[in-house]
C-alpha cells in the first residue's frame, strides 16, 4: 500500500480513535503509525485540540493547557491498554492449552487401562495361536 493511502486510512481512524472505538488491532496500527508519521500526528493533534475544546471548554473543565502533553499521555495510555490486552490474550491461550492437556490426561487415564488390557489379551492370544500352531504340526 502506498504511503499516501496508508496516511488516508490512518486519518480516517482519527475520530474513532478519539472516541475509543478502534479495535485492539486497529488501535495498535494507528498508534504505531502516529508515532512515525509527522503529518498524521499533526492531524491527530488538530482533531484532539478541537475535540478537547468542544468537550471541556464549554463545560469549564479546562484544567490544563498542555494539550500536546495530554495527547501524548492518551497515546501512552492506549499503548499500555494494548499491552494488557496482549498479555491477557496470551494468558487465555495458555489456560486453554492447560485445560486441553488436563482433559487429554483424564481421557488417557480412563482409556489407557482398557486399551492396555485389550492389547495384553491380543498379545496373549497371538502367542497362544503361534505356539499352538507350532505344537500341532
Amino acid at each position: 500500500m502506498a504511503e499516501k493511502q496508508i496516511c488516508q486510512r490512518m486519518q480516517k481512524m482519527i475520530r474513532p480513535y478519539l472516541d475509543d472505538e478502534l479495535s485492539g488491532r486497529d488501535s495498535a496500527q494507528f498508534i504505531a503509525h502516529i508515532r512515525e508519521c509527522e503529518e498524521c500526528r499533526h492531524e491527530l493533534e488538530t482533531s484532539f485540540i478541537v475535540d478537547y475544546a468542544v468537550r471541556y471548554l464549554d463545560e469549564g473543565k479546562m484544567d490544563s493547557f498542555d494539550i500536546k502533553g495530554m495527547l501524548d499521555a492518551r497515546i501512552e495510555e492506549g499503548e499500555k491498554r494494548l499491552a494488557r490486552r496482549q498479555t491477557l490474550s496470551v494468558l487465555l491461550w495458555i489456560g486453554i492449552i492447560v485445560m486441553a492437556v488436563i482433559i487429554v490426561g483424564i481421557l488417557i487415564s480412563f482409556l489407557l487401562p482398557e486399551l492396555f488390557s485389550r492389547l495384553t489379551d491380543l498379545f496373549r492370544g497371538s502367542i497362544e495361536y503361534i505356539s499352538g500352531g507350532a505344537v500341532h504340526e
